[in-house]
């Protein structure tokens, strides 16, 4: 009977080992930060957790203002081969039949027309 052996890179988990990393270099510098701001609070832990919700909410808010930011255009055109028949059909309508029409003018000829 044969039994899997699992590579030895494959157990380890660099997503837990980047954020215990992260939580140790936030843990350090934001301990810096409170003996910095904050030598005498009441409780120890509230500055720091007062900067991590301030920089949580200025990151959101900077997503939120980039995500008004983006452009959406949608172009059918490019999806359709040059030579097929459709492409060339939508280019003889834009030329031919433009979406603001022609200029013209009417000409009445004089006529009672309340009759």
């Amino acid at each position: 009977m044969y039994t899997y052996i699992f590579p030895r890179f494959s157990q380890r988990s660099f997503i837990q080992k980047g954020f215990d990393r992260l939580g140790g270099f936030l843990s350090s510098s934001l301990g810096k930060v409170r003996e910095a701001v904050c030598p005498q609070s009441g409780n120890p832990q509230s500055c720091p957790q007062s900067a991590a919700l301030a920089l949580t909410v200025v990151l959101f808010g900077a997503g939120c203002w980039g995500c008004s930011l983006l452009e959406v255009e949608f172009q059918y055109m490019e999806f359709l081969p040059r030579q097929s028949q459709l492409r060339q059909w939508f280019q003889w309508d834009a030329q031919f039949f433009p979406r603001d029409g022609e200029m013209g003018a009417v000409y009445l000829a004089p006529a009672d027309l309340i009759r």
